[in-house]
């Protein structure tokens, strides 16, 4: 009976500790594609967004810098968003999640899952 819930601490132990990956900033480099969002994230920190299929503000001059598994979105030198964390990354698949903005319409987090377009 010790085993068995030796085993299971263990186990559950190396699940919650995977959980805690940190990802960095080369893993998303590239173009990702959701349901609703798009992102473009360049090596030299500049990006595209679209919503929608629209670009977002596409006269604004967007950045995107990782602290953590946070992102945050700089358009012509001003924060716009941090409120965007970087769930999971693999090869073929994105997985962000976006928290409510004070004021916003939105009051739910969402989660959203891209695919990388090659």
């Amino acid at each position: 009976m010790r085993f068995i819930s030796l085993v299971l601490i263990s186990s559950l132990f190396l699940f919650a500790c995977d959980s805690f990956k940190t990802f960095e900033e080369k893993d998303i480099i590239g173009s990702w594609q959701g349901e609703k969002w798009s992102f473009t994230f360049n090596e030299d920190h500049s990006c595209t967004i679209s919503q929608s299929g629209r670009v977002w503000y596409e006269n604004a001059n967007w950045r995107q810098m990782m602290f953590g598994n946070t992102l945050e979105f700089v358009a012509n030198g001003k924060v716009i968003l941090t409120n965007v964390t970087v769930k999971s990354v693999d090869a073929t698949t994105l997985t962000l999640e976006l928290r409510p903005i004070i004021g916003s319409k939105i009051t739910t987090t969402e989660t959203h899952k891209l695919t990388k377009v090659e």
